[in-house]
């Protein structure tokens, strides 16, 4: 089966976890024999990398420039008003092709309205070079519902990876055929908003990747802390373990996107 997974964001952002299991899951139908590509943008969840060369450098995966094929320039009358395409940038990570546009425009902006027709052009040359069987994207930006909406109209099997809640209106949806979320009780939580019917799945983990060595487990940890996430049911939890078990650290490790969050909660310190 030829996968093709088609994201408005980062491929290889460390910060977000939606981005580093989706590599994982990649990597994980590669290695079970499915033929599996990328398409993403250089947009980063939290602060981009000071250089994107260093960053894609420190992927260890040889880049290769754009093809023809992907060559995108638009101009207009006055030549001082002359767009021209971001570059891409080509490389394989853990077996999985990735194409990546350099996106530097502010959201929102005229700018970006033209990356997004870039993006479309480069989906479009995948669409028909690549003929994926399914499409798997996430994200709210509208480039992502435009991407499943043709690629159905190629026969592509959509398929949406729903990570948390705000995805309330059904018009998210209007392109999709198949939607798994991170849980049951996500899926159960949606069907119960919006009346809408998806698969809990586990999100997939490397292990190896997160599991402290035995001699290293000294804290219980607290990853991504916010409101929604649990964060005061775990101020809860950190109360009554320092009255009860004040022997046992605690570390709570916040995201790059919302650090401080934990501090605006009165009486948290």
């Amino acid at each position: 089966m030829r996968i093709l997974l088609a994201i408005h964001n980062a491929y290889t952002d460390a910060t977000s976890g939606a981005a580093h299991s989706m590599r994982i899951l990649m990597q994980w139908l590669a290695d079970g024999g499915h033929e599996c590509q990328v398409l993403g943008t250089a947009r980063f969840d939290a602060k981009p990398p000071d250089s994107l060369d260093d960053h894609f450098e420190q992927l260890d995966a040889p880049l290769q420039k754009a093809p023809p094929s992907k060559i995108f320039t638009r101009s207009v009358r006055k030549p001082a008003n002359m767009v021209v395409g971001r570059p891409t940038v080509d490389f394989t990570l853990e077996s999985v092709p990735v194409t990546t546009l350099l996106t530097t425009a502010r959201t929102g902006s005229a700018a970006e309205r033209f990356e997004v027709e870039q993006f479309l052009f480069l989906l479009e040359d995948l669409l028909c070079l690549f003929a994926p069987d399914v499409l798997v994207t996430y994200g709210g930006h509208p480039v992502v519902q435009e991407s499943m909406r043709r690629a159905r109209e190629r026969g592509v099997v959509c398929v949406f990876s729903l990570r948390n809640r705000g995805y309330e209106d059904r018009t998210f949806f209007r392109h999709v055929d198949h939607v798994f979320t991170t849980s049951p009780y996500l899926s159960e939580t949606y069907r119960q908003k919006i009346g809408l019917k998806s698969t809990g799945i586990e999100s997939p983990t490397e292990w190896a990747e997160v599991e402290a060595p035995t001699d290293m487990r000294k804290f219980v940890t607290f990853v991504n802390p916010s409101i929604p996430k649990g964060a005061m049911l775990f101020a809860r939890l950190a109360d009554m373990l320092g009255q009860s078990r004040s022997d046992i650290p605690l570390l709570i490790v916040q995201s790059a996107s919302g650090a401080g969050g934990l501090n605006a909660i009165a009486g948290l310190d």
